[in-house]
C-alpha cells in the first residue's frame, strides 16, 4: 500500500496567560457553512464553555508513548487536559498509553489516514525520507538555531515558522491525509547529546575511536566528524551495551536515557553551549478527515490551547533535563562543552548538510530557514536571563522551583502574532 504524507495545516498557539494578545487581535467571531459559530480569538474560559453548550460530545483517540505521568507525557496531558477543561468536558481524549494502539512509530502516519487515530503526538516523519522528503529537512537540519539550554525554543520556532510559511511543507501534509499541528516542542528533555560510560567527551583526543550509538545520517556524519565509530542498534539495547561495554556512548535524548535507565551507567554528558548534535524530530499531528469534520469552535480551541503545549514542553523539559544531569553527576559523572576544534568539526558537517539538502531538489528555501533559525535565536536569547550560560552552569545555578517561574510569554506572543495568527481556523 502506498504511504501517505504528512505536514503543516492551519493550526498554532496562543499563549494563555497573554491577555495582550486578546487586544491584538481584530478578528470576530466566525460562522462557516461546514463547521458551526467560532469564537474571537483571546475568548475566555467561560466564552469558550458557552460557546460549546450546543456542541455534541467528541471523542478523540490518540495514542503516546511512555506510561501516564511520564517526563515526555506531562505537556500533552496538560495540553489534553486543558482542552478538556476549556470545552466543559465536550472534548475528551482516549488515550493509549505505550503505543498501544500502532507500535511502530512509521506506522503512525498511516493509522492517522485510515482511522485507527485521531491524533498523535509522535509523528516521526523523518524515519522515512523517501516518502517525506521535505520534512525529513527538519531531522537533517536539527542544529539550526539550537545552542545550549535555550536551543529547543530557537529551533523549535523556525521549523514552526517554516511550517506555515513554506507552501512545500503544507502540501506534503495535505496530499499525505493529515495534518501537523506543531514540530518538536520545545524540550530539552528531549534534544539529543552526547553521553559516555568512561569519561566526559569535549575533544577530538577524547572522542577518537569510541563506539556510539546512532540513528540517523545527520548523527552519524557528526559522529564520524569527531572520530568516532558510529553504530545502529536498538534503543531497548543500549543500556546492556553501554553496561557490558559493548558501546563506549550514546548519541540520545535525555528522556531515552532516563526511560532507558541510561543515566546510571553513562554519567558522562556532552551538550555544548555552542553547536548542538542533530536531533530526531517529531510531530504533533492530525487526522485531515477527522480535523476537518470538526466544529468550528473544536478547532479553534484546539489551536488555541497549544500555548499550554508548547510553553509546558519547555519549562517541564527544562526540569526533567536537569533531574536527570543531577542524577548523573551525583553519580561522579561530568557535563562539558565541547573544545573549538570538535566545534570546528561538526560546524563543518553542517556546513555540508546544508549544502546537501539545498542540492536535492526540493521546493524549499533553504538559506530562509538559516535566516529564520538566527533570528529566532535572537528573540529567545533576548528574552531569557540564563542565554549565555553553558548547560553546567545552568545546572548549578537554577533550581527546579526557578525554572518553573520562568517567563517565556515574550517569545509566545512574537511566535503568535509573526507567525501564527494568520493561521487560526476560521
Amino acid at each position: 500500500m502506498p504511504r501517505r504524507s504528512a505536514v503543516v495545516s492551519a493550526l498554532g498557539a496562543a499563549i494563555l496567560a497573554l491577555p495582550l494578545l486578546a487586544a491584538c487581535s481584530s478578528s470576530s467571531p466566525d460562522d462557516s457553512a461546514d463547521g458551526g459559530d467560532g469564537v474571537e480569538y483571546g475568548a475566555t474560559k467561560a466564552e469558550y464553555q458557552e460557546a460549546f453548550a450546543d456542541i455534541d460530545p467528541i471523542e478523540l483517540q490518540v495514542q503516546t508513548g511512555g506510561t501516564e505521568g511520564a517526563p515526555a507525557n506531562q505537556p500533552r496531558e496538560a495540553y489534553m487536559e486543558a482542552v478538556t477543561e476549556w470545552s466543559d468536558g465536550k472534548i475528551t481524549f482516549d488515550i493509549a498509553y505505550g503505543n498501544g494502539i500502532v507500535a511502530s512509530p512509521i506506522e503512525v502516519d498511516d493509522a492517522l489516514s485510515d482511522g485507527r487515530l485521531d491524533l498523535s503526538f509522535s509523528l516521526l516523519l523523518s524515519s522515512e525520507p523517501d516518502f517525506y522528503p521535505v520534512n525529513s529537512v527538519f531531522a537533517d537540519l536539527s542544529f539550526l538555531g539550537k545552542t545550549g539550554v535555550i536551543g529547543p525554543l530557537a529551533a523549535s520556532s523556525w521549523m514552526l515558522e517554516a511550517l506555515y510559511e513554506q507552501e512545500a511543507f503544507q502540501q506534503e501534509a495535505e496530499d499525505a491525509g493529515f495534518i501537523l499541528l506543531v514540530p518538536d516542542p520545545p524540550a530539552l528533555v528531549n534534544t539529543a547529546q552526547l553521553t559516555c560510560r568512561d569519561g566526559a567527551v569535549s575533544s577530538l583526543d577524547d572522542a577518537a575511536g569510541l563506539l556510539v550509538s546512532v540513528n540517523g545520517a545527520a548523527k552519524q556524519a557528526q559522529a564520524e566528524a569527531l572520530g568516532m565509530t558510529p553504530v545502529s542498534m536498538p534503543w531497548n539495547e543500549e543500556y546492556e551495551a553501554l553496561q557490558r561495554g559493548i558501546i563506549d556512548c550514546s548519541m540520545q535524548s535525555m528522556s531515552a536515557l532516563q526511560a532507558g535507565g541510561l543515566v546510571d551507567v553513562a554519567q558522562f554528558e556532552t551538550f555544548d553551549s555552542e553547536v548542538s548534535i542533530a536531533s530526531t524530530v517529531t510531530n504533533f499531528g492530525f487526522s485531515l478527515e477527522v480535523w476537518d469534520s470538526l466544529p468550528l469552535v473544536a478547532r479553534q480551541l484546539l489551536f488555541d490551547r497549544l500555548d499550554v503545549y508548547l510553553s509546558t514542553s519547555y519549562t517541564l523539559g527544562l526540569t526533567a533535563w536537569k533531574a536527570g544531569t543531577d542524577v548523573m553527576l551525583a553519580g561522579g559523572g561530568d557535563l562539558v562543552d565541547f573544545d573549538d576544534e570538535a566545534r570546528d568539526a561538526i560546524n563543518g558537517v553542517s556546513d555540508d548538510l546544508l549544502v546537501d539538502v539545498a542540492d536535492r531538489g526540493l521546493d524549499i528555501d533553504v538559506d530562509e530557514l538559516v535566516d529564520s533559525a538566527g533570528r529566532w535565536q535572537g528573540v529567545v536569547a533576548d528574552a531569557l536571563d540564563f542565554s549565555g550560560m553553558s548547560a553546567k552552569e545552568f545546572v548549578e545555578e537554577y533550581s527546579t522551583e526557578q525554572i518553573e517561574q520562568l517567563d517565556t510569554s515574550a517569545i509566545w506572543e512574537r511566535l503568535y502574532e509573526d507567525v501564527l495568527l494568520d493561521h487560526r481556523p476560521s
